[in-house]
């Protein structure tokens, strides 16, 4: 089951991708009719009725931002409550509740995050991913210095390290972020983290193997994620081995991941050594 989850969720990364291009196609093609219509159209009022209906629109639209600004760090801060209260109530409505009480908010506050605990789950992840981006960014000379699939594994066993204090009810999490309307927010952020771990140890590819790359090493990162969920190793010293086994399964794909097996085994800085030179 969790190798099927894994491939699931990993590959459900380039639909998303697509869809997002799709979707800025469309916005730019909608916008760029908009504009053609009111040249076409004649629709522009005389100069001084223009002038004034761009001021209300200006003020308008500043309200508007300012509106928004003050609702987006209100919901972030009830986010941020809301966290204090995973442990006890998990990822619930009841937790979005109790985060917005401790605000001195209504309880209906909680409606802020319209996509209710699913928006709590993610505000998590991506505030993990963020500070595992700010901790590797200066461990980054020391990391590079190891073979490629070592910095992998220790980049992935950070990483998987930050959600242990939330272990007991993670598989709730991972239901909730499982489900249809949350699950191209859960690839976006699971393409945010792989991508960021393949620059920490020095991948500048831009072409097909790209998404290879990436694409693999969500497989695995997700596989291990499920994994820890019934490892009841010392440490999850099982969870660390297995996740050693499956980066030594994409160094045997060096030629396909890494476009050679060498460069695989070494670091992608340093130059590939010819071929039976020892």
């Amino acid at each position: 089951r969790a190798a099927r989850a894994a491939y699931s969720f990993a590959t459900s990364i380039g639909g998303s991708v697509s869809r997002k291009q799709q979707q800025g196609s469309v916005a730019s093609q909608g916008t760029g009719f908009a504009l053609r219509y009111s040249h076409q159209s004649g629709t522009g009022s005389p100069d001084g009725e223009n002038k004034s209906h761009e001021s209300r629109t200006t003020a308008a639209h500043e309200q508007d931002s300012h509106t928004t600004d003050a609702d987006s760090r209100t919901k972030q801060q009830l986010l941020e409550a809301s966290m204090l209260h995973v442990e006890r109530l998990g990822w619930t409505e009841a937790a979005l509740r109790a985060g917005a009480q401790d605000l001195g908010l209504s309880p209906a506050a909680a409606g802020m995050a319209q996509r209710g605990a699913a928006e709590l789950v993610e505000h998590h992840v991506r505030s993990l991913n963020r500070e595992f981006a700010r901790r590797f960014a200066g461990a980054a000379p020391e990391l590079r210095a190891l073979p490629t699939p070592l910095q992998l594994s220790r980049a992935l066993r950070a990483r998987l390290e930050m959600n242990i204090p939330h272990i007991g009810n993670w598989p709730q999490a991972l239901a909730l972020m499982s489900r249809p309307s949350n699950s191209p927010a859960a690839a976006a952020l699971l393409t945010e983290l792989v991508d960021d771990v393949w620059h920490m140890v020095g991948d500048r590819s831009v072409d097909t193997t790209w998404y290879t790359k990436r694409g693999a090493l969500a497989a695995v990162y997700v596989a291990m994620d499920l994994y820890m969920l019934t490892d009841t190793s010392p440490g999850f010293s099982d969870t660390w081995e297995a996740l050693e086994r499956r980066i030594a399964d994409m160094e045997t794909a060096g030629d396909l991941l890494w476009g050679g097996g060498a460069s695989a085994r070494s670091n992608p800085g340093e130059p590939e050594q010819p071929r039976g030179t020892g």
